[in-house]
């Protein structure tokens, strides 16, 4: 029968965690799981030629408990010749200020914590997550409505991140502790079962076992199964996606590839014909791979958000999702868009800004009329009926109020908008020569029927907009 440790290196070198001369951070809480993650990696050390520290996350919370786990993560770290690192963090006031209960503040600090300082060593950290572990984080991730992704539970390996002792059991652990004679102590709050994780601990697991003692290894392996599908069918819905999504940055479509790491406001557009015709499995995960391409972290998005930005497509244009991370989902008549708030905000705000300098994106002149003049059609030059107009003319981007004059009579510019099928989204800065309300022109598109000319025409305004020159071959 194999030893603890022989297993605990099996499941390295199949898995790949560690590699000659790594640097290990190991998160050292100082209960019995990183207490036996120390030792087991002490153990390994000269084998693997590896340079190990160990890093404890004083959360502020437990007074003097919080006190004592730090000076003993420091000892024994001092006790097997390993630098231990000690970092307090403010998790009530962080869980408050972002409105994430205790729980979930604390892992958000200790991770980040983690990665700050094993940037600094150049180092994987070394977390002492095991085969409990991950039962119970697919009963909770189940719990929440967690995708596959989410029920694929924890992995051996995530980026810098292992977990060494995954292939063990609690039990396992202990009666390795209780062998080789170590110390540890007990976080109190782990014995409340007023935290999630624990509540399943002490309530849900237990039950299960009396259906079956193996359940939990079931559900280990029952994760590993769903996250390999999860992979496969996640790597068909990006190539598809690839192929139907466009990217707006900066009211322009762009090519992904010119988009920065720190390029934050863009869009991501998926072609709703194709996109429909897809079975749902594979249209979550192409909004789900798409919203995973805008923000980091998708630990708020539940499996029903991404049903929900699904069916979007099947409703009226111009409906809104809003979503966490700052996100909006709609759809124009092309396109099903994920966008951040923030574009909206600024378009919003840009309805009552200043008007354009007319000077400089427009050419305008006046003339008498000709009775034989006929205006060219020119997409970027119009003639306009000069003494109709009762007030100065601007050129800006639509405001509340605005109309345009068609043959039947006064149309909302809102309307007309969408009757020309003008996307929700490129209708802030579509460029309008206006009169007070009245809507001359929207350029790019048509001339308001009131200023067009007739036979009673006397003098002509005729107005050129520079930028769309090649619009006027």
């Amino acid at each position: 029968m194999k030893t603890i440790l022989e297993k605990v290196k099996k499941f390295i070198n199949d898995e790949g965690l560690l590699q000659a001369k790594d640097s290990c951070l190991i998160a050292l809480s100082g209960g019995a799981d990183s207490v036996a993650l120390l030792k087991i990696l002490n153990e390994l050390k000269k084998e693997y030629n590896l340079k190990l520290y160990s890093m404890h996350i004083h959360h502020g919370i437990r007074d003097e408990e919080a006190h004592r786990d730090a000076k003993f993560a420091s000892e024994l770290s001092e006790s097997f010749g390993i630098e231990c690192i000690i970092k307090y963090v403010n998790v009530p006031d962080y869980a408050k200020l972002n409105r994430l209960s205790i729980e979930e503040a604390a892992r958000v600090l200790r991770y980040e914590e983690l990665q700050r300082q094993a940037k600094l060593k150049n180092a994987k950290i070394a977390t002492a997550h095991h085969l409990d572990d991950k039962a119970e984080t697919f009963i909770m991730n189940l719990c929440r409505g967690s995708g596959l992704k989410g029920l694929g539970s924890i992995r051996a390996e995530r980026e810098n991140i292992i977990r060494p002792l995954l292939g063990l059991s609690k039990k396992e652990i202990l009666d390795y502790i209780e062998k080789e004679n170590l110390d540890y102590v007990t976080d109190s709050t782990n014995l409340e079962d007023i935290y999630t994780r624990n509540y399943i601990r002490h309530k849900v697991i237990p039950c299960m076992e009396k259906l079956n003692v193996c359940s939990q290894k079931h559900i280990s392996s029952a994760g590993d199964e769903i996250y390999e599908a999860y992979k496969y069918i996640k790597d068909i819905a990006k190539e598809k996606l690839e192929k139907i999504s466009v990217y707006r940055y900066e009211g322009k479509i762009v090519a992904k590839e010119s988009l920065k790491s720190s390029d934050k406001n863009f869009s991501i557009g998926i072609e709703k014909e194709v996109f429909d015709k897809e079975p749902d499995i594979i249209k979550n995960y192409m909004i789900y791979t798409a919203f995973e391409g805008m923000v980091k972290g998708l630990k708020d998005v539940s499996n029903i958000n991404i049903k929900d930005i699904s069916t979007l497509t099947k409703k009226t244009t111009g409906k809104q999702i809003h979503l966490p991370h700052n996100i909006i989902a709609y759809t124009d008549y092309t396109y099903l868009w994920l966008e951040n708030k923030l574009i909206q905000k600024k378009a919003v705000k840009r309805l009552d800004s200043k008007p354009l300098e007319i000077d400089n994106l427009c050419s305008t002149e006046i003339f008498t009329c000709d009775e034989n003049f006929t205006p060219p059609t020119l997409k970027y030059t119009k003639y306009f009926d000069a003494d109709k107009l009762n007030a100065d003319i601007k050129l800006r981007y639509r405001q509340a109020g605005d109309y345009i004059s068609i043959k039947s009579g006064k149309k909302s510019l809102k309307s007309f908008m969408t009757d020309e099928k003008i996307p929700a989204a490129k209708r802030d800065d579509v460029k309008l020569i206006a009169c007070k309300s009245h809507v001359l022109w929207v350029i790019g598109y048509r001339i308001s029927e009131y200023y067009k000319i007739n036979k009673d025409t006397k003098n002509i305004l005729k107005i050129r907009y520079l930028k769309g020159e090649e619009g006027n071959e």
